[in-house]
């Protein structure tokens, strides 16, 4: 499970946002290829997904756009 909760106002920067893709696309298919779905939060907005769906952060074009960021495995270690 990953989460992440946008700390900058949006007024800060320019761009940005998180990138998705479809988890039935095969990752060779995905380069240069356009997202799904494109997630613009607002300022302290949290947003929680499954980690092992493609996904990536978009080019910020203007300031500073800060993040927090927490991933968690929810499997117990193999011993």
């Amino acid at each position: 499970i990953t989460v992440y909760v946008l700390l900058s106002d949006v007024d800060d920067f320019s761009g940005g946002g998180t990138a998705f893709w479809c988890q039935e696309r095969k990752p060779e298919d995905l380069e240069g290829a356009e997202e799904d779905l494109l997630l613009l939060p607002g300022q302290g907005m949290g947003v929680i997904f499954n980690g092992f769906v493609s996904h990536a952060g978009k080019l910020v074009t203007h300031g500073k756009r800060h993040l927090f960021v927490a991933s968690f495995d929810l499997q117990p270690p193999s011993a």
